[in-house]
């Protein structure tokens, strides 16, 4: 691997992490203030992380590369779900804000919040992060 190749796998891994917090963060952002968690939403992050990897990385080998995509798009949605965990969340209309990290553990939070389709969301997640970071 050359300088040039090894600098750009740097700032790629740099990029990605950075597109992961970003998008989990913009993801958790909108579920707390909508009371919705938007799984296309969840995608967009998890593209964000995986694209973030894929261009700066271009032209190195295509299966490490998509890899680490996926890693990084499955990163920034539990990323997303961790900022659900820690933010404050509205329980009702007249009710005041709760924050689950203060009462439950992550694991308690993810077997209630995560269901079926959120799975699939994760799957699906993985597999762009895969296309992006080989793209």
């Amino acid at each position: 691997m050359n300088q040039i190749e090894s600098k750009n796998w740097f700032i790629g891994a740099t990029f990605g992490i950075i597109g992961a917090l970003i998008g989990g963060y913009i993801w958790a952002v909108i579920a707390t203030k909508t009371g919705v968690m938007w799984g296309v939403i969840a995608l967009i992050s998890a593209g964000l992380a995986g694209g973030g990897f894929g261009f700066p990385t271009r032209g190195g080998n295509r299966s490490i590369r998509g890899l680490i995509g996926a890693i990084l798009g499955l990163m920034s949605i539990i990323l997303g779900y961790y900022f659900i965990y820690i933010s404050p969340i509205n329980l009702g209309a007249q009710s005041i804000p709760i924050i689950p990290a203060k009462y439950m553990s992550f694991g308690k939070f993810w077997s209630i919040t995560v269901g079926p389709i959120d799975y699939l969301f994760l799957i699906i997640g993985i597999y762009e992060g895969y296309k992006f970071g080989s793209m």
